[in-house]
């Protein structure tokens, strides 16, 4: 299992990509670029989308060419959108539903702006068939909007190790290693798997599943996951409390069925005065045969 980021390697995380350019486009000019983005992959056109001439792009963590992927597939945003900008890695990202054709998809996808141009876009999407997909779920219990106030904003690093103290949780098996705010939600593909009464337990008793009371609970149970590697936090958004992690579920011997299959996804975590209030997935069960890798370094 991997050590224990220090305090010196959380803020590497969350500052390793300033040399990248970021800092010339600003909040306005990373939204505008999102836009324009998304607005090219719904016409299945990113001639419009100012891409550089070194653009890459991942799709649930495989290379995907310039317009393939959901750049054939998408047909609109959805009806809950949510978008986050980091001027100071120079990055920016939509969380929320789409479509393609009639089906409902939830989708996330972190690009990078560099120089004026977008030299990056992950995308994270899950579909009907995936785990616990939910775009009613996700409906009903949307992100919030909007920026928070500044009694409620932490220094960035600060939101990193917040975010990071989820991941440690779970590989250590220890809930009290998550700094979360009493009653925080997950939802996992839209579906909520918090605060909920647990499935092998009479009513009234004392909640030990995962989630049973909020998003850090019952974490000693989750002996499934041997360890999450590959943490990266690409995005920290000040202004609205939101840090986007990334990690790769690496599984134990003797695992069945999903469990069986490393988990790799996005979570957007939100941030309180240091302390996580919600968590929102977008993942994907992967086969044994694929990549030790999240697609990116």
């Amino acid at each position: 299992m991997r050590a224990l980021l220090s305090g010196f390697s959380l803020a590497l995380l969350a500052g390793c990509a300033t040399a990248g350019g970021g800092v010339s486009c600003d909040r306005t000019c990373l939204a505008g670029k999102l836009s324009a983005y998304l607005a090219a992959v719904q016409k299945h056109d990113l001639s419009g989308a100012a891409l550089a001439p070194t653009f890459r792009s991942t799709e649930n963590g495989v290379e995907t060419r310039k317009g393939a992927g959901i750049a054939k597939s998408l047909t609109a945003l959805g009806d809950v959108q949510r978008r986050y900008v980091d001027p100071a890695t120079g990055q920016a990202a939509y969380l929320g539903t789409a479509e393609e054709g009639g089906a409902t998809v939830l989708l996330a996808i972190r690009i990078r702006v560099e120089q004026g141009a977008i030299t990056e876009s992950e995308i994270f999407i899950a579909r009907k068939g995936d785990a616990l997909f939910s775009p009613e779920g996700f409906a009903a219990l949307p992100p919030r909007t909007g920026p928070i106030d500044g009694a409620r904003r932490t220094p960035r690093a600060e939101m990193v190790a917040a975010a990071n103290s989820y991941f440690d949780g779970l590989s250590q098996h220890d809930s009290t290693k998550v700094a979360r705010v009493k009653g925080c939600d997950r939802l996992e593909n839209g579906t909520r798997v918090t605060n909920r009464a647990p499935r092998d337990q009479p009513a009234g008793a004392a909640a030990v599943e995962f989630g049973g009371t909020d998003c850090g609970s019952g974490l000693e149970r989750m002996t499934q996951i041997a360890a999450v590697t590959h943490r990266r936090f690409p995005l920290v958004d000040e202004e609205a409390g939101v840090v986007m992690g990334v990690g790769l579920f690496q599984r134990p011997p003797g695992q069945t069925g999903n469990f069986a299959k490393r988990n790799l996804l996005t979570e957007f975590f939100q941030v309180d005065a240091g302390k996580l209030s919600g968590i929102y997935a977008v993942m994907r069960y992967v086969e044994a045969d694929f990549p030790d890798s999240t697609g990116w370094k």
